[in-house]
């Protein structure tokens, strides 16, 4: 079977100066060049089974022409070579040696193999360069495939990185945590927020209805707040039912009983526990600021404009006692309003 010969411009030789065909130079070896660009690594023969000679570059048999590169997989097939073996690289070039422990006989005159996706390297089409070939020189790996511990550190590291930034965020935005920061429920049972009180001082109480303070207290509590209040001073009611049993009624009751005993016109909040572990997260932060847990009814914590606890007093301690303090922080309002006008 005759292979008709590649044009001389595709598979001479690139190292070689000669004008000469190298299929013309019979018995002389010859250096594969840049005939083929292997898209797929393999090997092909380092003997020619004519007897060329034996050379360390590639030399590829044809049973009618010599020294000739088949180029496609059917002349591959054709011309009887078999499959992959381990491939070389001479000179930059993807070459290939006989596979190890093989040798060409008459009966099979190639014993290494050539890839299918071989083809001719024709003009303007360069050999891949040396960053692609192994320390060998091969050039099995083209592209390196991505690595799963790459890929995973990858995810890792952004997921650190969002986890940084959700965190500088929700640290920014996250406001200092005061009295005014917390929610309450009233004394008809909606949820309400302290805020509206910031920028006020505010004189914080537990109450009750039938204690032995009771009537002297609710007094003078309405008295200061009608005084003081509403806009720079309020008196803040928690009923509470923990102290001996004194605030049996609901929250109705209560309410109707401070608005027309007393004329209470002070915001009144939902009964509610002061003390132990069950207190409101009001009164926690209340007695943690001060050190001061309530003991009994009416005791009295003094909160100033910006939500920070200034003073504790218990039940023995009268309003008329307390009153310089509320007065101070209320003249200091006051003036810094008319300063800013």
């Amino acid at each position: 079977m005759f292979h008709r010969p590649l044009r001389h411009s595709l598979w001479t030789p690139a190292t070689s100066t000669s004008k000469t065909p190298a299929w013309r130079t019979a018995g002389k070896p010859r250096e594969a060049g840049n005939l083929l660009r292997q898209r797929t690594p393999g090997p092909f023969p380092a003997v020619c089974p004519k007897a060329c000679a034996p050379s360390k570059t590639l030399l590829l048999w044809h049973p009618c022409q010599g020294c000739l590169p088949p180029t496609t997989k059917k002349h591959a097939l054709r011309m009887g070579y078999g499959d992959a073996s381990k491939p070389r690289a001479v000179g930059g070039l993807h070459q290939t040696q006989m596979a190890p422990g093989k040798t060409a006989t008459a009966a099979n005159p190639v014993a290494a193999a050539l890839p299918f996706r071989q083809r001719p390297l024709g003009r303007g089409r360069a050999a891949p360069p040396r960053s692609m070939l192994d320390a060998e020189g091969s050039a099995e790996h083209r592209l390196a495939p991505s690595s799963p511990r790459a890929a995973l550190l990858s995810l890792a590291m952004l997921l650190a990185v969002a986890a940084l930034l959700l965190l500088a965020l929700s640290a920014s935005q996250q406001k200092e945590v005061d009295f005014y920061t917390f929610k309450v429920v009233n004394i008809r049972g909606k949820l309400v927020s302290l805020e509206k009180y910031r920028g006020s001082v505010s004189l914080v109480v537990n109450v009750a209805s039938e204690c032995g303070y009771t009537d002297s207290h609710y007094k003078a509590l309405q008295q200061l707040q009608r005084d003081l209040g509403p806009y720079h001073f309020n008196v803040l009611a928690f009923p509470c039912n923990q102290f001996g049993q004194q605030e049996p009624d609901s929250n109705k009751e209560i309410e109707n009983f401070a608005r027309k005993t007393y004329g209470a016109t002070f915001p009144l909040f939902s009964k509610t526990a002061v003390s132990g572990a069950g207190a409101n997260a009001v009164f926690k932060y209340l007695i943690e600021s001060t050190g001061e847990e309530p003991t009994w009814n009416f005791w009295k914590y003094l909160v100033n404009p910006k939500g920070k606890v200034v003073k504790a007093w218990d039940s023995t301690v009268s309003i008329d006692e307390i009153k310089p303090y509320i007065n101070e922080l209320v003249r200091k309002i006051i003036l810094k309003k008319k300063n800013e006008l």
